[in-house]
């Protein structure tokens, strides 16, 4: 019988402080501005149906703003808050045609790196929109999980307040391995991506 592979010791002194994202984060945050404005909408005018510039305000549903803020500002316990991390993981699934990459934002370096193991699978623009999402939404993001007041380098919180986009290096990962044909490997390996970075194994 042969024994069972040995696999390296996970170095929990590395440098490099994490978060994952759950899947599914970036459709959310893409919802955000809708859930923060409506938030700050006047009480009354939410309530006064008659009132034709309160039509088409999404209403507010607290548990999906206030989950979504727990992932960023450390309130949650699986959760620590991103002024204290180096690197947010982010999980992306695409539905059509169905596929899984990861990114990891470093707001530090204002960096994305793109891990995609089938390059050019994707359609023209799926993920130009998505790197649109994390720059249009990020600024407010940051300012909801208090952030800010949190972030220590008053350098990096100058590039982020007070601005209602940001321009982000979007770089391809290096090294990163090709599955070999066809789909149904991207989620494994978006899976492995996270924990050799999570591990800090080259």
């Amino acid at each position: 019988m042969s024994s069972s592979p040995q696999f390296p010791i996970a170095d929990y002194t590395c440098s490099s402080r994490w978060t994952i994202m759950p899947l599914g984060f970036l459709n959310q945050l893409e919802k955000f501005k809708s859930f923060y404005d409506d938030d700050t909408q006047n009480e009354e005018e939410k309530g006064d149906t008659s009132n034709p510039e309160a039509e088409g305000i999404i209403k507010f549903n607290p548990p999906d703003y206030m989950y979504l803020i727990g992932l960023g500002d450390g309130s949650d316990d699986l959760y620590p808050s991103w002024a204290e991390c180096d690197k947010i993981l982010i999980p992306v699934h695409f539905s059509d045609p169905e596929h899984f990459i990861l990114l990891t934002l470093n707001l530090d370096e204002q960096r994305v790196l793109v891990y995609d193991s089938l390059k050019g699978c994707l359609k023209k623009g799926q993920l130009e929109a998505v790197f649109k999402n994390l720059s249009d939404n990020l600024p407010l993001y940051l300012k909801a999980i208090d952030y800010f007041n949190k972030k220590q380098d008053s350098q990096i919180v100058d590039y982020y307040e007070n601005r209602e986009d940001v321009e982000l290096m979007i770089e391809d990962a290096p090294y990163v391995p090709m599955q070999s044909g066809g789909h149904g490997d991207c989620g494994v390996w978006v899976c492995l991506h996270m924990e050799r970075i999570v591990f800090g194994w080259d």
